[in-house]
């Protein structure tokens, strides 16, 4: 697919899409800050979104294992370690917990130091705040014309760990025995606790001029006039909260973005592209029928904006193991396209119903 972004400003070629602070859009000059490396070192401050952890009545946070690491691990975990701590971000103790330290590869190849809190989530009381649901955040952009993508460093990292609650998210390495004073990723509570703090603090723009998904925050509007108005709102938000983004996961004025996994532009929306040509593992003459199909359902864009103000078409069709449906609306070529899809399989006391 062509790339549709627009430039960050009149100078820069169509393919740079990764601003730098200082080549932020001309209109947006005064929100630099909210992308400088400078004021991000500072450790939030403690504010009512403190993530709590309760624990289950009698029940004490267990004390793990020290996972084995490769030399690079271990030249990655000190590395880490040292700028943790000097940030503030975690701090030596001699709490009774300790859960182990693992590292995982980022999408970008770069190892990224994580808790295994499976046992401390085994016994924390969970917060119920749910996740938004991402078809209801997608419907929201249908009239949408163009876009502004924002990506908070270290998003969790923004909430502080309740006051006194810190020792039980303690955990151990080879170098030591550290708490974090901030929120860590791998907290069974964390993701509700930072959904709730960003719907609070963008409590009056959502689903106006911005969806918000944890950490990945999209800006929508029918012009671009319209749309530095939004992006100026939100921007004054950040920076009243002292958040602030990554430019190298920012684009501004885009007509074409990835967002939640899809890719959305005004026409409608579609899969990513390194998701859809994943090799399949089959015997040729399945695969080669299975592609057909695949070929057919990922024709950019695979969904179109659902317009309320228009019909809907249903097709359904079933066999004696499993159903589906496509729900379609009549566009401006005069054609049927789909706005969803459905599909299931028959449980077991389904498969004994009677067909007609």
């Amino acid at each position: 697919m062509a790339n549709k972004s627009a430039t960050l400003s009149a100078s820069r070629p169509a393919s740079s899409i990764n601003p730098e602070p200082q080549n932020l859009p001309v209109e947006f000059q005064e929100f630099q800050k909210v992308f400088s490396e400078e004021f991000f070192t500072t450790l939030p401050e403690h504010c009512p979104y403190d993530i709590a952890i309760d624990l289950e009545e009698d029940k004490q946070p267990p004390y793990g294992p020290i996972y084995s690491m490769s030399p690079a691990e271990s030249e990655a975990l000190k590395e880490h370690m040292d700028s943790e701590l000097a940030a503030g971000m975690i701090v030596p103790t001699t709490s009774p917990a300790g859960d182990p330290v693992m590292f995982v590869k980022r999408a970008d190849g770069r190892l990224c130091l994580v808790q295994d809190y499976c046992w401390l989530n085994a016994i924390t009381i969970k917060d119920r705040y749910a996740l938004p649901r991402q078809d209801k955040l997608i419907k929201k952009l249908c009239h949408a014309r163009i876009f502004t993508k924002l990506d908070l460093r270290n998003g969790y990292h923004n909430i502080r760990i309740k006051e006194g609650d810190e020792w039980k998210a303690a955990f151990c390495t080879a170098l030591g025995h550290f708490a974090p004073t901030v929120m860590q990723f791998g907290l069974s509570n964390a993701p509700a606790v930072f959904m709730r703090f960003m719907n609070n603090i963008f409590h009056d723009l959502l689903d106006i001029s911005v969806v918000v998904y944890l950490d990945d925050i999209l800006i929508f509007s029918n012009s671009r006039e319209e749309h530095v108005e939004h992006v100026k709102e939100v921007l004054s938000c950040l920076l009243k909260h002292n958040l602030f983004c990554n430019p190298a996961k920012c684009y501004f004025f885009v007509t074409e973005v990835t967002y939640i996994g899809l890719v959305i532009t005004p026409d409608g929306i579609s899969m990513e592209k390194d998701k859809k040509e994943q090799p399949l593992i089959w015997l040729e003459e399945q695969k080669a029928a299975f592609d057909a199909i695949k070929a057919e359902i990922c024709k950019e864009p695979v969904l179109a904006h659902p317009d309320e103000s228009k019909p809907y078409t249903l097709e359904t069709d079933a066999s004696g193991a499993a159903m589906g449906a496509v729900l379609s609306q009549r566009k401006e070529d005069g054609c049927l396209h789909p706005v969803a899809f459905m599909s299931a399989s028959f449980s077991p006391a389904e498969l004994n119903y009677d067909m007609p």
